[in-house]
């Protein structure tokens, strides 16, 4: 669990058309005080009140021959494969999360 996870930082790191569909990747600096919970009991295993700090990479992709007004007016989130999901907005796709290496 990562309660008050703030996202510090936001910057595009990378955007490409590949196969048709556009991506963007997006670099995000995030902290947050992490906690390990046992999943039967909720009790906590491991972590404390530091916050933590580091870095992700989130590829956002989208099919830009999609309509994607009905999904973008409800809001929603809605997963459309396995492991990815859509942001409510003009049909983008997270299709994949790498936290980077320190340094």
């Amino acid at each position: 669990m990562l309660p008050f996870l703030s996202v510090d930082d936001a910057v595009i790191a990378g955007a490409q058309v590949a196969g048709g569909e556009e991506q963007i990747d997006v670099r995000f600096s995030v902290s947050a005080v992490g906690e390990d919970l046992d999943d039967r009991t909720g009790q906590m295993l491991a972590g404390g009140d530091t916050a933590h700090s580091w870095e992700e990479r989130w590829r956002f992709t989208r099919n830009p021959q999609v309509d994607t007004s009905v999904s973008d007016e409800r809001h929603q989130i809605t997963f459309t494969r396995t492991g990815e999901w859509m942001v409510a907005h003009r049909g983008w796709v997270v299709t994949e999360i790498a936290r980077l290496p320190a340094g």
